[in-house]
Protein backbone atom coordinates (compact mmCIF):
# COMPACT_ATOMS: atom_id res chain seq x y z
CA UNK A 1 0.00 0.00 0.00
CA UNK A 2 2.75 2.45 0.96
CA UNK A 3 4.72 1.75 -2.21
CA UNK A 4 1.58 2.22 -4.30
CA UNK A 5 0.87 5.61 -2.69
CA UNK A 6 4.46 6.80 -3.11
CA UNK A 7 4.49 5.71 -6.74
CA UNK A 8 1.20 7.49 -7.36
CA UNK A 9 2.43 10.71 -5.75
CA UNK A 10 5.62 10.61 -7.82
CA UNK A 11 3.66 10.14 -11.04
CA UNK A 12 1.28 12.96 -10.07
CA UNK A 13 4.22 15.29 -9.45
CA UNK A 14 5.65 14.43 -12.85
CA UNK A 15 2.33 15.13 -14.57
CA UNK A 16 2.00 18.50 -12.83
CA UNK A 17 5.52 19.47 -13.89
CA UNK A 18 4.77 18.44 -17.48
CA UNK A 19 1.56 20.49 -17.50
CA UNK A 20 3.50 23.50 -16.20
CA UNK A 21 6.03 23.11 -19.03
CA UNK A 22 3.15 22.86 -21.47
CA UNK A 23 2.36 26.55 -20.89
CA UNK A 24 5.58 27.43 -22.71
CA UNK A 25 5.30 25.00 -25.62
CA UNK A 26 1.62 24.05 -26.07
CA UNK A 27 1.12 20.64 -27.61
CA UNK A 28 4.81 19.71 -27.65
CA UNK A 29 5.00 18.24 -24.15
CA UNK A 30 1.78 16.29 -24.70
CA UNK A 31 3.11 14.91 -28.00
CA UNK A 32 6.40 13.92 -26.39
CA UNK A 33 4.47 12.17 -23.62
CA UNK A 34 2.46 10.29 -26.23
CA UNK A 35 5.64 9.24 -28.04
CA UNK A 36 7.40 8.10 -24.85
CA UNK A 37 4.39 6.33 -23.35
CA UNK A 38 3.45 4.83 -26.72
CA UNK A 39 6.93 3.48 -27.27
CA UNK A 40 7.04 1.88 -23.84
CA UNK A 41 3.54 0.44 -24.26
CA UNK A 42 4.56 -1.06 -27.62
CA UNK A 43 7.62 -2.61 -25.98
CA UNK A 44 5.50 -4.04 -23.15
CA UNK A 45 2.86 -5.48 -25.47
CA UNK A 46 5.47 -7.12 -27.69
CA UNK A 47 7.11 -8.79 -24.66
CA UNK A 48 4.01 -9.48 -22.57
CA UNK A 49 3.71 -13.14 -21.63
CA UNK A 50 2.39 -15.28 -24.47
CA UNK A 51 2.45 -12.30 -26.86
CA UNK A 52 6.24 -12.61 -26.95
CA UNK A 53 5.98 -15.70 -29.15
CA UNK A 54 3.72 -13.97 -31.68
CA UNK A 55 6.34 -11.49 -32.86
CA UNK A 56 4.20 -8.36 -32.57
CA UNK A 57 7.13 -5.97 -32.34
CA UNK A 58 7.44 -4.78 -35.94
CA UNK A 59 3.68 -4.36 -36.43
CA UNK A 60 3.40 -2.36 -33.21
CA UNK A 61 6.45 -0.28 -34.11
CA UNK A 62 4.91 0.49 -37.50
CA UNK A 63 1.63 1.52 -35.90
CA UNK A 64 3.42 3.70 -33.37
CA UNK A 65 5.57 5.45 -35.98
CA UNK A 66 2.66 6.11 -38.34
CA UNK A 67 0.50 7.51 -35.53
CA UNK A 68 3.35 9.69 -34.29
CA UNK A 69 3.92 11.20 -37.75
CA UNK A 70 0.20 11.73 -38.40
CA UNK A 71 -0.33 13.37 -35.01
CA UNK A 72 2.69 15.66 -35.50
CA UNK A 73 1.32 16.84 -38.85
CA UNK A 74 -2.15 17.40 -37.40
CA UNK A 75 -0.72 19.23 -34.39
CA UNK A 76 1.37 21.45 -36.68
CA UNK A 77 -1.74 22.34 -38.66
CA UNK A 78 -3.68 23.16 -35.49
CA UNK A 79 -0.81 25.28 -34.16
CA UNK A 80 -0.70 27.32 -37.37
CA UNK A 81 -4.45 27.62 -37.88
CA UNK A 82 -6.53 26.97 -34.75
CA UNK A 83 -10.00 25.82 -35.84
CA UNK A 84 -12.54 28.63 -35.82
CA UNK A 85 -15.19 26.28 -34.48
CA UNK A 86 -13.11 25.00 -31.58
CA UNK A 87 -13.62 21.25 -31.48
CA UNK A 88 -15.25 20.90 -34.90
CA UNK A 89 -13.32 18.35 -36.90
CA UNK A 90 -11.31 17.01 -33.97
CA UNK A 91 -13.11 13.68 -34.10
CA UNK A 92 -12.19 13.53 -37.79
CA UNK A 93 -8.57 14.06 -36.78
CA UNK A 94 -8.89 11.22 -34.28
CA UNK A 95 -10.25 8.98 -37.02
CA UNK A 96 -7.17 9.86 -39.09
CA UNK A 97 -4.95 8.75 -36.19
CA UNK A 98 -6.82 5.45 -36.02
CA UNK A 99 -6.33 4.99 -39.75
CA UNK A 100 -2.63 5.78 -39.44
CA UNK A 101 -2.23 3.26 -36.62
CA UNK A 102 -3.96 0.58 -38.70
CA UNK A 103 -1.95 1.30 -41.83
CA UNK A 104 1.36 1.46 -39.98
CA UNK A 105 0.73 -1.76 -38.06
CA UNK A 106 -0.36 -3.53 -41.24
CA UNK A 107 2.73 -2.40 -43.13
CA UNK A 108 5.07 -3.24 -40.25
CA UNK A 109 3.49 -6.64 -39.73
CA UNK A 110 4.02 -7.66 -43.34
CA UNK A 111 7.81 -7.62 -43.01
CA UNK A 112 8.12 -10.67 -40.82
CA UNK A 113 6.08 -13.49 -39.33
CA UNK A 114 7.68 -16.12 -37.11
CA UNK A 115 7.94 -19.40 -39.06
CA UNK A 116 6.16 -21.41 -36.37
CA UNK A 117 2.96 -19.31 -36.51
CA UNK A 118 0.06 -19.25 -38.96
CA UNK A 119 0.23 -16.52 -41.64
CA UNK A 120 -1.37 -13.36 -40.31
CA UNK A 121 -1.60 -14.67 -36.74
CA UNK A 122 0.75 -12.03 -35.27
CA UNK A 123 -0.95 -9.28 -37.24
CA UNK A 124 -4.49 -9.56 -35.91
CA UNK A 125 -3.70 -8.80 -32.25
CA UNK A 126 -1.17 -6.17 -33.28
CA UNK A 127 -3.76 -4.28 -35.34
CA UNK A 128 -6.24 -4.27 -32.45
CA UNK A 129 -3.61 -3.22 -29.92
CA UNK A 130 -2.24 -0.45 -32.15
CA UNK A 131 -5.70 1.08 -32.69
CA UNK A 132 -6.52 0.77 -28.99
CA UNK A 133 -3.27 2.11 -27.55
CA UNK A 134 -1.62 4.67 -29.85
CA UNK A 135 -4.28 7.15 -31.12
CA UNK A 136 -5.48 8.16 -27.60
CA UNK A 137 -1.96 8.88 -26.37
CA UNK A 138 -1.08 11.10 -29.33
CA UNK A 139 -4.54 12.70 -29.35
CA UNK A 140 -3.60 14.37 -26.05
CA UNK A 141 -1.52 16.87 -28.06
CA UNK A 142 -4.51 17.74 -30.27
CA UNK A 143 -6.74 18.03 -27.21
CA UNK A 144 -4.20 20.39 -25.65
CA UNK A 145 -3.94 22.64 -28.71
CA UNK A 146 -7.71 22.96 -29.16
CA UNK A 147 -9.02 23.10 -25.60
CA UNK A 148 -6.00 24.31 -23.61
CA UNK A 149 -3.82 23.03 -20.80
CA UNK A 150 -6.54 23.32 -18.13
CA UNK A 151 -8.83 21.09 -20.16
CA UNK A 152 -5.95 18.66 -20.76
CA UNK A 153 -5.20 18.55 -17.04
CA UNK A 154 -8.87 17.98 -16.25
CA UNK A 155 -9.05 15.09 -18.69
CA UNK A 156 -5.95 13.41 -17.24
CA UNK A 157 -7.05 13.86 -13.64
CA UNK A 158 -10.60 12.68 -14.34
CA UNK A 159 -9.31 9.61 -16.12
CA UNK A 160 -7.12 8.62 -13.14
CA UNK A 161 -8.84 9.91 -10.00
CA UNK A 162 -11.49 7.19 -10.11
CA UNK A 163 -8.79 4.52 -9.74
CA UNK A 164 -8.04 5.78 -6.25
CA UNK A 165 -11.67 6.00 -5.16
CA UNK A 166 -12.35 2.55 -6.56
CA UNK A 167 -9.23 1.00 -5.05
CA UNK A 168 -9.68 2.20 -1.49
CA UNK A 169 -13.47 1.81 -1.33
CA UNK A 170 -13.28 -1.59 -3.01
CA UNK A 171 -10.70 -2.80 -0.49
CA UNK A 172 -12.78 -1.50 2.41
CA UNK A 173 -16.35 -2.53 1.65
CA UNK A 174 -16.29 -4.29 -1.72
CA UNK A 175 -17.96 -7.69 -1.68
CA UNK A 176 -19.44 -8.49 -5.08
CA UNK A 177 -17.19 -8.88 -8.12
CA UNK A 178 -19.11 -8.08 -11.33
CA UNK A 179 -16.17 -8.81 -13.63
CA UNK A 180 -14.72 -11.84 -11.89
CA UNK A 181 -13.64 -13.56 -15.11
CA UNK A 182 -11.85 -10.43 -16.40
CA UNK A 183 -10.71 -8.45 -13.37
CA UNK A 184 -11.27 -10.48 -10.17
CA UNK A 185 -10.25 -7.65 -7.81
CA UNK A 186 -12.73 -5.11 -9.19
CA UNK A 187 -15.84 -4.76 -7.01
CA UNK A 188 -19.26 -3.22 -7.52
CA UNK A 189 -18.67 -0.83 -4.61
CA UNK A 190 -15.35 0.21 -6.12
CA UNK A 191 -16.91 0.86 -9.54
CA UNK A 192 -19.67 3.00 -8.01
CA UNK A 193 -17.15 4.89 -5.85
CA UNK A 194 -14.98 5.48 -8.91
CA UNK A 195 -17.92 6.96 -10.80
CA UNK A 196 -18.87 9.13 -7.83
CA UNK A 197 -15.30 10.34 -7.54
CA UNK A 198 -15.24 11.25 -11.22
CA UNK A 199 -18.47 13.25 -10.92
CA UNK A 200 -17.27 15.04 -7.79
CA UNK A 201 -13.93 15.86 -9.40
CA UNK A 202 -15.68 17.25 -12.48
CA UNK A 203 -17.67 19.57 -10.22
CA UNK A 204 -14.48 20.58 -8.41
CA UNK A 205 -12.78 21.48 -11.69
CA UNK A 206 -15.79 23.58 -12.69
CA UNK A 207 -15.65 25.44 -9.37
CA UNK A 208 -11.94 26.14 -9.89
CA UNK A 209 -12.43 27.31 -13.46
CA UNK A 210 -10.78 24.27 -14.99
CA UNK A 211 -13.92 23.42 -16.94
CA UNK A 212 -15.89 26.10 -18.80
CA UNK A 213 -19.46 27.11 -18.10
CA UNK A 214 -21.13 25.18 -20.84
CA UNK A 215 -24.64 24.48 -21.98
CA UNK A 216 -25.68 22.74 -18.76
CA UNK A 217 -23.64 24.58 -16.10
CA UNK A 218 -22.53 22.42 -13.18
CA UNK A 219 -24.57 19.53 -14.54
CA UNK A 220 -22.37 19.58 -17.63
CA UNK A 221 -19.24 19.36 -15.49
CA UNK A 222 -20.73 16.46 -13.53
CA UNK A 223 -21.68 14.70 -16.76
CA UNK A 224 -18.20 15.23 -18.20
CA UNK A 225 -16.58 13.83 -15.07
CA UNK A 226 -18.91 10.84 -15.01
CA UNK A 227 -18.62 10.00 -18.71
CA UNK A 228 -14.83 10.29 -18.71
CA UNK A 229 -14.75 8.07 -15.63
CA UNK A 230 -16.86 5.42 -17.35
CA UNK A 231 -14.44 5.55 -20.26
CA UNK A 232 -11.54 5.18 -17.84
CA UNK A 233 -13.14 2.13 -16.21
CA UNK A 234 -13.75 0.62 -19.65
CA UNK A 235 -10.08 1.17 -20.52
CA UNK A 236 -9.04 -0.61 -17.34
CA UNK A 237 -11.27 -3.58 -18.14
CA UNK A 238 -9.97 -3.81 -21.71
CA UNK A 239 -6.41 -3.88 -20.39
CA UNK A 240 -7.41 -6.66 -17.99
CA UNK A 241 -8.66 -8.69 -20.98
CA UNK A 242 -5.36 -8.07 -22.81
CA UNK A 243 -3.28 -9.11 -19.81
CA UNK A 244 -5.42 -12.21 -19.21
CA UNK A 245 -4.89 -13.31 -22.81
CA UNK A 246 -1.17 -12.74 -22.41
CA UNK A 247 -1.19 -14.62 -19.11
CA UNK A 248 0.38 -11.88 -16.98
CA UNK A 249 -0.62 -9.87 -13.91
CA UNK A 250 1.14 -6.61 -14.85
CA UNK A 251 2.21 -5.29 -18.24
CA UNK A 252 5.79 -4.99 -16.89
CA UNK A 253 7.64 -3.78 -13.80
CA UNK A 254 8.74 -0.42 -15.21
CA UNK A 255 6.65 1.64 -12.76
CA UNK A 256 7.36 -0.36 -9.63
CA UNK A 257 4.32 -0.98 -7.45
CA UNK A 258 1.99 0.30 -10.18
CA UNK A 259 3.17 -2.34 -12.67
CA UNK A 260 3.98 -1.17 -16.16
CA UNK A 261 3.36 1.88 -18.30
CA UNK A 262 0.26 0.27 -19.82
CA UNK A 263 -1.09 -0.29 -16.30
CA UNK A 264 -0.77 3.46 -15.70
CA UNK A 265 -2.16 4.81 -18.98
CA UNK A 266 -4.87 2.18 -19.56
CA UNK A 267 -7.65 4.48 -18.31
CA UNK A 268 -6.66 7.13 -20.87
CA UNK A 269 -7.10 4.77 -23.79
CA UNK A 270 -10.89 5.01 -23.76
CA UNK A 271 -11.28 8.19 -21.69
CA UNK A 272 -9.54 10.34 -24.33
CA UNK A 273 -11.87 9.51 -27.23
CA UNK A 274 -14.84 9.83 -24.86
CA UNK A 275 -13.60 13.27 -23.83
CA UNK A 276 -13.16 14.30 -27.46
CA UNK A 277 -16.69 13.16 -28.27
CA UNK A 278 -18.59 14.76 -25.38
CA UNK A 279 -16.70 18.05 -24.94
CA UNK A 280 -18.36 19.91 -27.88
CA UNK A 281 -21.76 18.67 -26.75
CA UNK A 282 -21.34 19.76 -23.12
CA UNK A 283 -19.17 22.86 -23.58
CA UNK A 284 -20.19 24.45 -26.89
CA UNK A 285 -18.98 27.84 -25.57
CA UNK A 286 -15.53 26.89 -26.90
CA UNK A 287 -16.88 26.23 -30.36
Amino acid sequence: MRRRILTGLSLAAGVLFALWLDHFVPGVIAWLFGALAGGLVAWELARMGEFRELGLGRALAGGLLATAVASALLAYRLALEPPAAGSAGLLDDYALLVGAALAGALLGGLFRAPPDTQPGAPLRPALLQAVWAFPPLFALALYDLVFGVWALGALIVLSKIGDNFGYFVGRSIGRSHPFSTISPNKTTAGCVASLGGGIATGLAFAALGGLPAGRYGLLGAALFGGLVNLGAQAGDLIESVVKRRAGVKDSSGLVGASGGVLDVVDSLLVAVPVGLAVWPWLFPALD
